[in-house]
C-alpha cells in the first residue's frame, strides 16, 4: 500500500511500549520480536497513538521541533513505513490527494 498524509496509522493491539533510558522499546507479543528506537522514533511514535493521519502527525511535530516540513514529512514516512513492515502498525488509506 502507498503511505501518503492522508493514510491513517493505528499502533497494533499486540505492541507494547517501554521507554528504558533515551530509547523507546517496541515489544510485539505475538512474534516475541522487539525493536528499539532512538528519541526521534519515540517521537514518532508517540504522535501516532494520539494522531490519526501521517499528515496530523506530521503537523504536530513540525509546531513542537520547529523543524523543516519536509525532513520531518520523509523522517515520519519512512518510519511508518517500516513499522508496517514490522507488523506493529495497521494502516488505512486516506483519500488520494487530488491532482490539479
Amino acid at each position: 500500500m502507498a503511505i501518503n498524509m492522508t493514510t491513517a496509522v493505528r499502533p497494533m493491539d499486540h505492541v507494547f511500549a517501554e521507554q528504558i533510558g533515551d530509547e523507546l522499546i517496541l515489544l510485539d507479543s505475538e512474534t516475541e520480536k522487539y525493536l528499539s528506537i532512538d528519541a526521534i522514533g519515540a517521537a514518532i511514535w508517540g504522535q501516532l497513538k494520539s494522531r490519526s493521519t501521517i499528515g496530523e502527525v506530521v503537523e504536530q511535530l513540525t509546531t513542537e521541533y520547529a523543524a523543516d516540513r519536509t525532513v520531518i514529512e520523509r523522517d515520519v514516512l519512512a518510519f511508518v513505513d517500516r513499522l508496517a513492515d514490522l507488523g506493529l502498525v495497521a494502516l488505512q488509506p486516506g483519500e488520494q490527494p487530488s491532482a490539479h
